[in-house]
């Protein structure tokens, strides 16, 4: 997975566990996401573990890359 961007995400670690939304933007050290509320949420890469589309398990730290990098990176 290389593009998050309109991916639908759930926060599993604290302290921002139970925050659900879709990734609007993303940059090397962030995540931002839009909740359930409508509000725009950075949620930092670094010790996060995400959930994205209900079935990947992600820990952030493994993928701050700039999103540009990362789709280099990928095979």
């Amino acid at each position: 997975m290389s593009i998050w961007i309109g991916d639908k995400v759930e926060v599993l670690s604290e302290p921002y566990k139970g925050i659900r939304g879709e990734i609007v933007y993303e940059t090397k050290n962030m995540f931002w996401i839009r909740d359930e509320k409508g509000r725009r949420l950075k949620i930092p890469k670094r010790g996060t573990i995400f959930l994205v589309s209900g079935k990947y398990k992600v820990h952030g730290s493994t993928v701050m890359l700039r999103p540009w990098d990362r789709v280099v990176k990928d095979p």
